[in-house]
């Protein structure tokens, strides 16, 4: 994706990958526990705190009926946890996230039967390299991450190839890649998501049976479109760019239709329109700086098999 203030015709790059809630992969970060064997990570005295498991205290405190663990690197395939629309309104159960355990777990022969609860730690050590520097492309199903069929590993091989090529590239400096999720796959996540479309359908599980709010005249859809509670779970979003903000966390609500909508104001597309969410989306325009003294993050090449540091600008 080209980031510029007045357009540019680099190519466009952002990672597309499957099911994971933020907790889920960031649920620690910045603070690995660097166990004897991991490949560790050490993160820069500057880098901001998140609001994670950890920093909530939710580690070992948690209101669900089973507490967080740590997904260890050896146990990278897991069970594909039960994500759909109406079960996953329930688990947050109105805000309370409470829920995860009875709503979103499948009975994993090695997690348990607590396993939506699970978080992975840094097994994939890159994407927390790459967020310490920042924060379609749509890789083979063996490498996108999907539970059930897919290594985290794998999935991170793939990333960090592409980047790497791309940072290697002469078109690096009019780039930026956002690395983005589809969904939470059912994982725990302990801070629900802004409820910005509501909804009434027979599915809705949120706030009740059939209730996720009433969709209102004023929404993106005008009332029209429902069945659209959301936004659901929180997901992981990162840019890698020469031109994103070094070790920055930002706290903007954002979508993956945010990437449209930075495509969309790049180029002065103007919006879909017919209820799509561009029009309400929040800014990635936060996670940048295009000050006129050019780039301001640097290269990074990583080790695609451990995510680590192998050449830094």
């Amino acid at each position: 994706m080209c980031a510029g203030t007045t357009g540019c015709d680099a190519s466009e790059s952002p990672p597309l990958r499957e099911n994971v809630s933020f907790d889920h992969y960031f649920g620690t970060y910045p603070h690995a526990f660097n166990l004897p064997g991991e490949t560790s990570f050490h993160a820069k005295e500057s880098t901001p705190e998140s609001n994670t498991l950890l920093s909530s205290g939710l580690l070992t405190n948690n209101p669900n009926k089973a507490n967080p663990l740590r997904i260890l690197p050896s146990v990278p395939v897991t069970c594909d946890e039960d994500h759909n629309y109406n079960d996953e309104q329930a688990a947050a159960n109105g805000g309370l996230t409470d829920k995860f355990v009875e709503k979103s777990s499948w009975d994993d022969k090695v997690l348990g039967p607590a396993s939506a609860m699970d978080y992975d730690g840094n097994t994939v050590t890159a994407l927390w390299n790459y967020a310490q520097f920042v924060s379609y492309l749509k890789a083979r199903a063996y490498q996108d991450g999907h539970a059930a069929y897919s290594d985290p590993i794998d999935e991170q091989i793939f990333v960090v190839g592409v980047i790497n090529s791309l940072m290697q590239s002469k078109e690096w400096e009019d780039t930026a890649v956002v690395i983005v999720w589809d969904d939470s796959e059912g994982w725990y996540d302990h801070q629900m998501g802004t409820i910005v479309t509501q909804s009434n359908v027979s599915d809705d599980q949120l706030l009740g049976p059939g209730n996720c709010g009433s969709p209102k005249a004023n929404d993106v859809s005008a009332g029209t479109q429902n069945g659209r509670c959301g936004f659901g779970p929180r997901l992981p979003l990162l840019v890698v760019s020469p031109w994103a903000k070094p070790n920055f966390i930002d706290d903007t609500i954002t979508d993956q239709s945010s990437i449209l909508r930075f495509i969309e104001d790049n180029w002065n597309l103007g919006r879909i329109g017919n209820g799509s969410t561009d029009a309400i989306a929040g800014t990635l325009n936060n996670m940048f700086n295009f000050s006129e003294n050019g780039p301001h993050a640097h290269g990074l090449i990583l080790d695609p098999q451990t995510g680590t540091v192998v050449e830094q600008d």
